[in-house]
């Protein structure tokens, strides 16, 4: 990499060893007793900046270079108790089902199709007390993205992104947003028919009807389902997401 000090790459390569080290939670105290400096001086290293994003652009060019990627997003929950850690707040816990204190962790990854596992591309931890998370999670896709455009162009998301914002922020970017929709989304069909010489012409067919499968169309060429399970799919217009989109659905 360029444009790393020379004290910035020993602390890195510190790093290193101190997470494949530890075991379990790691602070600023408990690496210290598996590496070379006391705990103030990793302290000290953790305000440096250092291009992460850049680190794994390296690490993808030099052992995987011939993968296909998906892009993906992930929030994970964090218990912490006090009352003096940066970021404390009330969060949703999907263990629990609830929001409890603690601390959110945002994550950005590839996902290599050929090997199956993810490769984190970068991680931010949420502020405590913030107002637009979509739009502080759209910021973090945008600033990767010159990277990401190089891999893919489908980016895998939670419910939670689905959401108009959101949205139009990755289309803005040149990503295609993977996602669930709510069980009560509003949908409706596209009109597809002759349109009137006058007046406005007609957008829609009428509401989408989740128990009349005779206006999709059946995918027969996968056949990685379970038993019994069929894939259709459609082009619909979400009210919500104010686009058309493509749905997929599972029978």
């Amino acid at each position: 990499m360029r444009g790393v000090s020379k004290p910035v790459a020993r602390f890195m390569k510190t790093l290193a060893q101190a997470f494949l080290s530890v075991r379990g939670r790691c602070n600023f105290r408990n690496p210290a007793r598996y590496v070379p400096v006391c705990e103030h001086t990793l302290s000290r290293g953790f305000g440096r900046r250092f291009d992460f994003v850049g680190f794994a652009r390296v690490f993808f060019e030099l052992f995987l270079p011939n993968d296909t990627f998906v892009a993906a997003l992930y929030t994970t929950f964090v218990t912490k108790s006090g009352k003096h850690t940066f970021g404390k707040d009330k969060f949703f816990s999907a263990l629990c089902g609830k929001a409890i204190g603690g601390l959110e962790l945002w994550v950005l990854a590839l996902v290599s199709v050929e090997k199956k596992k993810a490769f984190s591309l970068g991680v931010r931890q949420s502020a405590a007390g913030l107002k637009d998370k979509l739009a502080f999670y759209a910021a973090q896709v945008e600033q990767a993205k010159d990277f990401l455009l190089k891999k893919t162009t489908i980016l895998v998301a939670d419910g939670l992104y689905a959401k108009q914002a959101f949205v139009s922020a990755v289309r803005a970017i040149g990503l295609h947003l993977v996602s669930w929709l709510r069980t009560d989304a509003n949908l409706r069909w596209l009109y597809q028919g002759e349109q009137k010489a006058k007046g406005r012409p007609r957008k829609y067919a009428g509401k989408l009807d989740w128990a009349d499968p005779t206006l999709w169309h059946k995918l027969d060429f996968i056949n990685a389902l379970e038993n019994g399970t069929e894939l259709y799919t459609a082009m619909v217009w979400s009210m919500c997401l104010k686009r058309r989109i493509r749905l997929a659905v599972l029978r």
